[in-house]
């Protein structure tokens, strides 16, 4: 039998970082098997840092002034000598897995063919033109490259541009972030994602660095909130709803004009039906009957892998109950109302008396002007659109209903 070779790699690890090297921060116990029983090389140096040089020189023998790859994100000459032409030639089957990293990144300026493939979508985050915001958040973006990198998106038939955004920053003002609507208004994108900064330093300790600039209050985010609203709706974009935002001849503003919008747990679609599978630790993927989530820790995940299992720590199968109020909280997001009658002939149910419960509990939006009743059951307004999620928790059957004062303290 012939002798199989397998070349491994792995990302952002130093000498240092592996625990065969005497690393704490980081477990890296199927490294360190490997190192136990093989050769471990303490005074071998890389040609570069940085990940793509480095690992085109590991595959072509090359310096990176020969091989040509100079920073991330630059793709290795189709031509290049590599040790996977060489066993192909020599007869071998070879097969590449996993995240190789050396693929060429969407690259601003679209040098690289790789770039101009067909592909007619893009999206790219801001986040805040504001020098001091990012500053603070460790992200400096010259608002040059923005205009740069839309220039060339569009030179090169990009037809469909979203751009995002997020408030809550760091030293952002309602007046310091108009300065940045008005920057971005300017390029024009399809879309904006307007989302809420979720400060979590328990789960991300890192976040903690942020807190020394100091963090907007809840009523700043709410006046940073309706300052996007306002502006990107003066300038003719249709607010979706929840964080979107598109031109009026996007196909999701199309797809909500006649009730064909789609949610799912990573946004707004105008596919419904498709599968999200999730690869790696803790990925979520949500299928028709329901979701399941991955190991969160290495160990778990690589000895159920090394077991021939699925790495799945939970998962949850819809009910038949849990699918039609999956339906109605999506209708109600993607619509902006809800039809009583046709949900009461799509489920074989009598709405009203399935849900009195929900229908109740709409009692105080109703009077905060969140909604209005219609004759087919009720819309959202715009001050309700704020609290669309609120509104859809009336009808998620494993949230005990809460005290009044739901709907204004939440935005």
């Amino acid at each position: 039998m012939a002798r199989r070779i397998l070349f491994i790699t792995t990302d952002q690890q130093r000498y240092d970082a592996l625990g065969c090297n005497g690393g704490q921060v980081a477990r890296t116990p199927v490294i360190d098997r490997l190192a136990a029983e093989g050769v471990r090389y303490e005074r071998a140096h890389p040609q570069n840092v940085v990940c793509m040089p480095s690992r085109a020189t590991i595959v072509t023998g090359q310096h990176v002034r020969n091989h040509g790859v100079w920073m991330n994100g630059v793709p290795m000459a189709p031509d290049a000598p590599t040790v996977a032409k060489v066993l192909l030639d020599a007869g071998w089957r070879t097969a590449l897995f996993g995240k190789a990293h050396f693929e060429p990144f969407l690259d601003p300026f679209l040098r690289f063919p790789e770039n101009r493939m067909g592909v007619t979508r893009a999206s790219y985050g801001v986040q805040d033109c504001d020098p001091d915001v990012q500053k603070a958040i460790h992200r400096i973006q010259p608002h040059e490259m923005n205009v740069e990198t839309m220039q060339n998106l569009r030179d090169c038939g990009y037809d469909s541009v979203n751009m995002d955004l997020i408030y809550g920053l760091p030293l952002q003002t309602p007046e310091s972030f108009s300065r940045t609507l008005d920057l971005v208004l300017e390029l024009k994108p399809d879309r904006f994602a307007i989302f809420n900064y979720a400060h979590v330093p328990g789960m991300r300790p890192a976040q903690k660095l942020l807190e020394r600039h100091g963090l907007p209050s809840a009523e700043t985010k709410l006046e940073l909130l309706q300052l996007c609203i306002e502006r990107l709706t003066d300038a003719g974009y249709v607010y979706i709803g929840m964080d979107h935002f598109a031109l009026p001849t996007d196909e999701l503003v199309k797809a909500q004009r006649d009730q064909s919008l789609q949610r799912n747990f990573q946004g707004y679609s105008t596919r419904a039906g498709v599968e999200i599978c999730g690869f790696g630790i803790s990925s979520i993927s949500q299928g028709a009957n329901g979701f399941r989530q991955n190991n969160k820790d290495l160990l778990s995940y690589t000895a159920s892998i090394e077991a021939g299992k699925l790495p799945i720590t939970k998962g949850y199968e819809q009910t038949d109950e849990d699918k039609m109020r999956s339906d109605i909280i999506m209708r109600l997001m993607c619509d902006l109302s809800l039809d009583f009658g046709a949900m009461s002939e799509k489920w074989q149910i009598d709405f009203r008396e399935h849900f009195a419960d929900a229908i109740q509990q709409l009692e105080e939006p109703l009077s905060d002007e969140l909604i209005t009743w219609t004759d087919k059951g009720f819309a959202v307004t715009e001050r309700g659109r704020l609290f669309v999620r609120n509104l859809a928790m009336c009808f998620d059957a494993y949230l005990e209903p809460t005290g009044t004062g739901r709907y204004s303290k939440t935005i």
